[in-house]
Order: C-alpha cells, then structure tokens, then sequence
C-alpha cells in the first residue's frame, strides 16, 4: 500500500495519478465493520475491473475544522487508523490535510479537478450517506448524475438496509464513553485497543503490590473511566491484564488531575526488563474508578477485581 501525501491543496493539483483508480473515501475513524465491508468492496470490485484501488481520507477529521465548537476525538490516532487500512490490500492511500481551502471547495470542483483530473478516479464505492465539497454540497444524486460521463462506475452502498445498519463511529463513542466494550468489539469486528510506549509512573501501583506498565494520556478518544479485563501484547506475546482508566482519586482527592492515565497490570507474571511498547486489548468493563478512604480499601477492591479478571480469562 502506497500512502500519498498533501498537505495542501496545491500539492494535490500538482500531482497527476497514472493509474485509474476504484476509490473509496470518507473519514475512516476506528475502521469498524461498514468500513471493512466498504474497503473490501473497493479492493474486489478494482480486482476484477483491472485497475488499481485507492481510498481517500483525512489527516484530521473534517469536523475538526468545520465544527471547532464540537468534539471531535477520533477513535483511533491517525498511524493507528493507517496501520489498520493497511490490513485491506489496497493499492494506494490518498491522505488530504482537511485544511480552509479544502473545506472551501466546491463539490463540483472537488469531484472534476481533484478526483477526475488529478487523482485519475474512475470509480467511487461509496455509503449511502456519503456527502462532500463545500456545506457537503455534493451527494449521492450529484454522482449519479455525474457518473453516466465520467466515471466507469458507481456503487452506493446501502448499509441501513444490511445488518450493519447499527455499526456507526458515533455509536462506537456513545458505548465507549458507557463502559460497553463487548459491543465496541463487536462492532470493530476486533478487539478494541489502545497502544503505545510506556512510560515512567509514580511507582504507586508496585508499593501496594501491584505494579502497572504505563501508557501516557491518548489524544484519541477515551472510553468510560474506570476498571477492565484486558489482555496485553509485549513483544508478541499475550499476557493476561487488568487496566484501569482514569485520574486515580484515591491519591490526587486534594489535587485533582485532569489528563487520564492508563494503568495495567500483568496477573500472572512481572517483567523485570524494560518493556517499550505495549497493546492493550480491552474485554470486559468491571467497575467505575472510586475514590477510596484508604490504600487500604483500595487493595482489597484490586484483589477481588484480579479475582474476577482471572475468572474471565480462564473460561474464555
């Protein structure tokens, strides 16, 4: 998969694609299961026509810039979303800079410079909702009509009529921010996960004898706070894990922190070298993050949540 660059707008009329491309376009944020089917439907329907396969998508969400009064957190960051498009065998990844220029454009400018002239476009896999261009001007009619001149083929999806028709970006961030992770991962179609470098935390969590690998504060979005069965990968290895999300209240009571850490211990090992790099694959939510009178307390709830952790993964 070749991935291609702009960051502005001028780099994209600079640029002339050699090769027809079947494309598909849209935000992709947590490449969740219409994604997929979308994605495989690029690559397949190229396949077969003989030509190469593409997807458009964004740096940024669009909404970032268009609604900066909204919250606009995507599910995963970008290399992450990258890591997983690149799972689906396709041919090239267009990645636009959404930038005032871009916003600006016109549909129809959208669609005759930068899809047919510049990015040699021939045929667009496309949800039923797809809009585009300036105030999302552009939309599945336009194409239509569009498509009988210049496009040797258009196919509008219709995943309201599938049995994906629940499977949406905002539903996964409403059952994120509820704590329901076995339905995120059945709507990913994969376990949900964050990932990262870990880092130096203060120590606590071993004092009380539970030592924790730390990730730092996710600029992606973040699920409900609180505690979860999880399972870590270190060096291509799965461990059993217990994580947990939040401001550790117990601890930070008189000086509340803002920025949410992410906690996970090992239930049945201690690396005693330096781990690097860790991904959490989130199961089961347990219980909201509580703010103890104690260590004391805090150490007997650690231990029956372990207990319950353990007994998760030792029947699934």
């Amino acid at each position: 998969m070749k991935i291609v660059e702009f960051e502005t707008l001028d780099q994209i009329t600079l640029h002339q694609q050699e090769n027809p491309v079947f494309i598909t376009m849209g935000a992709f944020d947590a490449i969740h299961l219409g994604h997929q089917d979308l994605i495989n439907k690029t690559v397949a329907t190229a396949k077969s026509n003989n030509v190469s396969s593409g997807l458009i998508t964004f740096h940024q969400h669009p909404r970032s810039i268009i609604q900066t009064s909204k919250s606009s957190s995507l599910v995963f960051p970008l290399n992450k979303k990258l890591n997983l498009i690149n799972e689906f065998n396709l041919d090239f990844v267009f990645l636009i800079h959404f930038t005032d220029e871009i916003m600006n454009l016109s549909h129809e400018d959208f669609f005759h410079k930068i899809l047919l002239n510049h990015l040699n476009v021939r045929g667009l896999i496309i949800g039923e909702n797809f809009c585009f261009g300036k105030n999302r001007k552009g939309n599945i009619s336009y194409l239509q009509n569009q498509s009988e001149n210049y496009l040797d083929l258009l196919e509008v999806v219709n995943i309201s009529e599938s049995n994906l028709s629940e499977v949406s970006t905002s539903n996964i961030k409403n059952h994120l921010k509820n704590g329901d992770i076995e339905l995120v991962n059945e709507y990913l179609g994969r376990k949900y996960s964050v990932e990262g470098l870990v880092i130096k935390g203060d120590g606590r969590g071993k004092q009380l004898g539970f030592p924790t690998l730390n990730l730092p504060p996710q600029s992606s979005f973040i699920p409900r706070a609180g505690v979860y069965i999880t399972t870590s990968q270190i060096n291509q290895k799965s461990y059993d894990s217990i994580t947990n999300i939040g401001t550790k209240p117990t601890f930070n009571f008189s000086n509340p922190i803002q920025e949410y850490t992410i906690e996970t211990h090992l239930l049945n090992c201690e690396f005693e070298e330096k781990v690097s790099l860790i991904k959490v694959e989130f199961h089961h939510f347990i219980r909201d993050e509580i703010q103890f009178e104690d260590q004391f307390e805090l150490i007997s709830q650690i231990q029956k949540d372990i207990i319950q952790a353990k007994e998760f993964h030792e029947s699934n």
